[in-house]
C-alpha cells in the first residue's frame, strides 16, 4: 500500500507522524507543503477543515495527527498502541483529554508567544491561568507513574511529549515547573529515547517565562473643553454702596 504524509516540515505533530512511523517500521512517503499553504485560495478545498498534517493510503485520507499515529501503530500490530482493548480505549483517552484539555489551551497562548497573532493581556493572562490548570490535573494523571499507560510506553506519550516541547521551553517557568515533578520526569523520559532526537527537538526547559507583545490600548479622544460664560458679577449686599442699595436689582 502507498501511504503519504503530508503537510508543513516544520510541524511539530508532522515530525510526530515521521517519528511514530519509524518506530513501528511503516514505509511512507512525505510530501511538504510551502509555508505559505494555508494562504492559497484553494487550501480549503484541497485540505478540508484546514487541517494538517493529512495522510494518504491509497485513494484514502486520514485528517490528523492523532489519527494518523493510531493508525500506523493499528496496522504496524505495534505494542505502541495495545491490543488489549481496555488498554487501547485508555490510550484513546489520554489523547483525546491531551488535546481537548491540555494543547487547546497552549495554543491559545503559543502563537502569541512566536509573534503570529496578536491576544490582548486579558486574554492571554486568562489562557494562561488555564493552562496552569490543565498542566496540574496532567499532573495528577501522571502521579506514580513512569508513562501515561503505567509502565507501558504509547503512541499517547510521544504525541503528549511532542506537544509540550514548546510550552515547556516557553511559558512554563522554574517555580512552576517545580509543582509539575512528574510531568517534568515523565518528558523527560520519553524526550530521552533513542530515536526521539532524529525527528524531534530536545526539551529545554525555560529560565522564565516569555510574554507576547500586548497590543497598544487606543486612548479615547479627549473632548475640549466648553468656556464657561463669564457670569454677571454680583456685588453683596454688605459691601454694595448706600446709593446702589437703594436701587432696585
Amino acid at each position: 500500500q502507498r501511504m503519504k504524509l503530508i503537510g508543513l516540515e516544520k510541524c511539530i505533530f508532522l515530525k510526530t507522524c515521521k517519528l511514530v512511523a519509524k518506530l513501528v517500521g511503516a514505509e511512507i512517503e512525505v510530501e511538504y507543503l510551502p509555508a505559505e499553504v494555508r494562504t492559497q485560495k484553494d487550501f480549503n478545498k484541497k485540505y478540508p477543515f484546514g487541517k494538517l498534517p493529512v495522510f494518504e493510503v491509497e485513494s484514502t485520507r486520514i485528517i490528523g495527527a492523532s489519527n494518523i499515529i493510531r493508525y500506523l501503530a493499528k496496522k504496524q500490530s505495534s505494542a505502541l498502541y495495545p491490543g488489549d482493548l481496555l488498554k487501547a480505549t485508555q490510550v484513546d483517552s489520554f489523547i483525546t483529554v491531551l488535546e481537548v484539555e491540555v494543547f487547546a489551551v497552549a495554543f491559545k497562548i503559543l502563537p502569541a508567544i512566536f509573534g503570529l497573532k496578536e491576544i490582548d493581556e486579558k486574554s492571554f493572562f486568562t489562557a494562561q491561568a488555564d493552562f496552569k490548570k490543565v498542566m496540574m490535573s496532567l499532573e495528577e494523571l501522571l502521579k506514580g507513574k513512569k508513562y501515561l499507560l503505567g509502565d507501558e510506553l504509547s503512541i499517547a506519550d510521544y504525541y503528549g511529549a511532542a506537544a509540550l516541547v514548546f510550552p515547556f521551553m516557553t511559558i512554563i517557568d522554574p517555580g512552576f515547573a517545580k509543582s509539575l515533578k512528574s510531568v517534568v520526569e515523565w518528558i523527560k523520559l520519553v524526550t530521552s529515547e533513542p530515536e526521539w532526537v532524529n525527528f524531534l527537538p530536545k526539551v529545554r526547559f525555560a529560565q522564565q517565562a516569555l510574554k507576547p507583545t500586548f497590543p497598544k490600548k487606543e486612548k479615547a479622544p479627549v473632548e475640549p473643553k466648553k468656556k464657561e460664560e463669564a457670569k454677571p458679577k454680583v456685588v453683596p449686599q454688605k459691601n454694595r454702596s448706600p446709593q446702589e442699595a437703594q436701587e432696585p436689582p
